[in-house]
């Protein structure tokens, strides 16, 4: 078998209704989730891979992400962020009850592919946050 990402989680007050659901291919594993939220619902996430956390739908107010390097709070759909490998994120819903989402994990091969035709190796080291993008609607409707 090929790359399988090996993300550690603990989560309080966040259950799965539907999912994982998931696809991988040469170096990525994207998964799917469909998570009900209870009041104060958080999770502690760290990966030894990049990954990027894009929502596909949020009903209530809205998820945080948040690392040592910044937060964000996805409100909406096709909101993004991106986590470098290594980095300790802790995740709160406010005041959401439901929560769609995918989880897009990047091998190092597939990391390296991006090098060689995207941003350079820095924009590797920190987060990212991204919203309201042609681009990631796109991924989203995907």
């Amino acid at each position: 078998m090929g790359f399988m990402p090996n993300m550690q989680s603990e989560i309080h007050g966040i259950v799965a209704v539907d999912g994982p659901n998931w696809r991988a291919w040469d170096g990525i594993v994207v998964d799917h989730w469909n998570v009900a939220c209870s009041p104060g619902a958080y999770g502690d996430y760290i990966s030894p891979n990049h990954r990027i956390f894009l929502t596909l739908s949020v009903q209530g107010g809205g998820f945080e992400l948040e690392t040592s390097r910044g937060s964000f709070v996805h409100a909406g759909p096709a909101a993004a962020t991106f986590v470098p490998a290594g980095l300790h994120a802790v995740g709160r819903a406010i005041s959401i009850d439901h929560l769609r989402h995918i989880d897009i994990h990047l091998s190092d091969l597939a990391v390296a592919r991006l090098l060689r035709m995207a941003p350079p190796r820095e924009f590797f080291t920190r987060p990212h946050f991204l919203e309201n993008d042609e681009g990631l609607n796109s991924l989203a409707c995907l």
